[in-house]
């Protein structure tokens, strides 16, 4: 046997040195895309909560975390998938720990937004915490303890 008819494995295939990085990836097979699932959804929407409960813009929250605030709709919004190091950042921008995060997920099996009753007691929250007057705080204070217990003898 002649050393012309041995070939060794480079001359035989390319290997991923030799070709271009096109045809190197189309040997490769695709990875799966990746989508949010129901607990994503639930991450996003406990990231929304804690958000609105401390009075903070999806902007401030974006600042604190390093991302553009469009970046925070879309994982309080389960668009984008939120990674490990960026839940950690925003579990202390939040002022929470990462297990906060997943508090209830084996009781919430739906796949909705903030109720409409949590968000509008969130959105209050954060309304109430503008407020500067200590005399218009007790004021609403007092409204809502009477709306309370009014609502409460009607139910």
């Amino acid at each position: 046997m002649s050393a012309k008819n041995v070939t060794t494995p480079d001359e035989d295939e390319p290997s991923s040195s030799k070709m271009g990085s096109t045809e190197a990836r189309k040997r490769l097979p695709k990875p799966q895309m990746l989508r949010a699932n129901e607990t994503d959804a639930y991450i996003g929407r406990r990231i929304c909560e804690r958000r609105l409960s401390l009075g903070l813009t999806q902007k401030e929250l974006a600042d604190k975390i390093g991302v553009t605030y469009q970046q925070v709709h879309k994982y309080e919004r389960a668009t984008n998938r939120i990674t490990v190091g960026r839940l950690h950042t925003a579990a202390d921008a939040l002022d929470v720990t990462v297990l906060w995060f997943f508090e209830g997920l084996e009781e919430d099996s739906s796949n909705q937004d903030v109720p409409l009753r949590r968000r509008l007691s969130l959105e209050m929250m954060r309304n109430v915490a503008e407020i500067q007057n200590e005399e218009h705080l007790a004021a609403l204070n007092n409204m809502v303890i009477a709306l309370s217990r009014k609502t409460g003898s009607e139910s």
